[in-house]
């Protein structure tokens, strides 16, 4: 699973932010997820 939006930087440049979800696949046993922002510079 994941989730991206596009926002403007207070400097006017487009940041994409990107949330990602690793399940149980990511070799967690207890099955949690697990998630991390991830912050790109688009222009």
């Amino acid at each position: 699973m994941h989730a991206a939006l596009t926002r403007s930087t207070e400097e006017g440049h487009q940041e994409e932010v990107r949330l990602d979800c690793c399940g149980s696949a990511a070799g967690r046993p207890d099955g949690a997820f697990v998630c991390g922002v991830r912050r790109i510079l688009v222009a």
